[in-house]
């Protein structure tokens, strides 16, 4: 990477390149951006020449980018909208959350989602099977049990993919 980056270093040394006086003709000035950004982007495609973009979370599969929503056991409107990246923006009534702690995952048929509720109740984790084709040729459906961690609370939760 040394000798890459030499090379670089190398080509941004170009004689009309002076700080102390700088370019002020139109041409120059053009010429001078042009060069910058070509440094600039080989710079950054040396740097990131060995990194993967890879995403963290589950591959396309009919849940990843889809919203599902039902009524808990508890009477709480839920929402759930499965992202690319492993994680589930949640609504619960009116109010949303995205937080990073908020995941999903899916094995075959079996689902499940955690979500954080807070410090005091710790994390809600969502257990159950998901129907992508729905029963007979119906809507897709989900039909989940839900337990707090720190309160023992336990409900169910059935959810259709709107």
């Amino acid at each position: 990477m040394a000798s890459a980056l030499s090379g670089v270093r190398a080509v941004a040394k170009i004689p009309f390149m002076d700080t102390t006086n700088p370019p002020t003709d139109r041409t120059s000035l053009r010429l001078v951006c042009r060069v910058v950004a070509v440094v600039a982007s080989a710079a950054a495609a040396i740097t990131l020449g060995g990194c993967t973009t890879e995403a963290a979370g589950p591959a396309p599969d009919g849940v990843t980018g889809t919203t599902w929503s039902g009524v808990d056991s508890l009477e709480r409107p839920t929402v759930f909208t499965f992202e690319p990246d492993g994680t589930v923006e949640v609504t619960y009534f009116d109010d949303s959350f995205n937080d990073e702690l908020d995941t999903w995952s899916l094995d075959g048929t079996a689902i499940t989602i955690t979500v954080f509720v807070s410090e005091e109740d710790g994390s809600a984790t969502y257990a159950g099977t998901i129907d992508l084709e729905g029963a007979g040729g119906g809507t897709a459906a989900m039909s989940l049990d839900a337990t707090v961690s720190e309160s023992g609370e336990s409900f169910t939760l059935d959810l259709t993919r709107d």
